[in-house]
């Protein structure tokens, strides 16, 4: 699978770690769901993965380890190249 598109359909609960495991994933949208917690490091491991869109969740990121767990994700999209939108609780790293 190279892309997966759950926009839009009220799912809630945190994200599912299981999709690490889709090592060919290159898009993976979201947003406009109900999902909350944080973002699993399973995430990290989608090296392919060239945009991600996330907001209009309840992300949220209390804790040093939910930072860190996130940031790992996002550096493995390649920051200023990759399209990511990921809501109030992500803030875009600087180019």
């Amino acid at each position: 699978m190279q892309k997966l598109d759950v926009s839009g359909n009220s799912f809630t609960g945190p994200l599912p770690s299981s999709l690490g495991g889709l090592e060919k994933l290159e898009v993976l949208r979201a947003n406009g769901n109900q999902l909350s917690g944080s973002l699993p490091p399973e995430l990290a491991q989608l090296h392919s993965l060239t945009e991600i869109s996330l907001d209009g969740n309840g992300f949220e990121v209390r804790t040093r380890e939910a930072w860190l767990s996130a940031a790992e994700v996002f550096s493995g999209l390649g920051t200023c190249g990759a399209a990511h939108q990921l809501g109030k609780a992500f803030p875009r790293a600087p180019c």
